[in-house]
């Protein structure tokens, strides 16, 4: 790095080679790119969801709102993107669909809608921050309308070792098993219609971001944190600690 180079902070590394998407990509082929992954997978879930044009989508701690631009370009829905932090939905970029698609801040578990209020509700990589979990997919189901449709990506972790290391490199509040979603799904009322293992998929992503990072760690101290912290979430993939889950529930009704 020379003198009159700024060293890039870790939210721009990973902005840069993830893009705004920053979840789990489908590599459908060795030519894409993270971010060009990262929506792959969103329009998997998407033809999974298979929401119909008019469709009212609410999408939970929504990022930038990629899902929700996804939702209305591509299937006509009408969709509202809630988040927790200000400077994310600021950034969200929904040129072309401000018509279709709402920002509001809020939170999980606490959500400013009425009874019955969506058609789909998206919640991708988000639910683990939560401090309650009951509480916050009951209040999804609350605001889903009989037979809509809830859509998760999820983290799960293994009983056998502590997933404390791993919450810290997510700064996250849990990392709940399989069989605790399985079981607060079918309290709040839904019937689960995939549950897909992404497991592998999360490691694809992870090894890339790892080289990527790793090409330039020797002139970043915060890409050698970066490329440190991927190969962190792939030992503990590896050990079967930290898995991905793909959920499609329905609510009864």
């Amino acid at each position: 790095m020379t003198q009159n180079q700024r060293e890039p902070s870790i939210r721009e590394l990973f902005h840069s080679a993830w893009g705004r998407n920053l979840h789990i990509g489908l590599f459908e082929d060795e030519t894409l790119s993270v971010p060009q992954a990262a929506a792959a997978g969103n329009r998997r879930m998407a033809a999974f969801a298979a929401p119909s044009a008019g469709d009212r989508v609410l999408e939970v701690g929504c990022g930038f709102a990629d899902a929700s631009k996804l939702l209305t370009q591509e299937f006509g829905c009408h969709a509202v993107a809630v988040d927790n932090a200000p400077w994310r939905l600021s950034g969200a970029d929904i040129a072309g669909t401000r018509d279709r698609v709402q920002l509001l801040a809020a939170e999980h578990g606490r959500l400013p809608f009425a009874d019955r209020s969506f058609d789909l509700v998206w919640a991708a990589e988000t639910l683990g921050y939560a401090d309650d979990l009951s509480r916050t997919i009951s209040d999804i189901a609350r605001v889903l309308r009989p037979g809509g449709h809830l859509i998760l990506l999820e983290w799960f972790g293994s009983v056998l070792l502590s997933p404390r290391p791993i919450l810290e490199l997510y700064g996250a509040s849990h990392l709940w098993p399989q069989r605790r979603w399985r079981s607060e799904l079918a309290a709040a009322g839904f019937e689960i219609e995939r549950f897909d293992d992404w497991t592998l998929h999360a490691r694809g992503t992870y090894d890339r971001l790892c080289r990527i990072f790793e090409a330039d760690a020797e002139r970043y101290t915060t890409a050698a944190i970066a490329q440190q912290n991927m190969d962190h979430r792939l030992r503990w993939i590896d050990r079967s600690a930290l898995g991905s889950l793909m959920i499609l529930a329905r609510k009864k009704g």
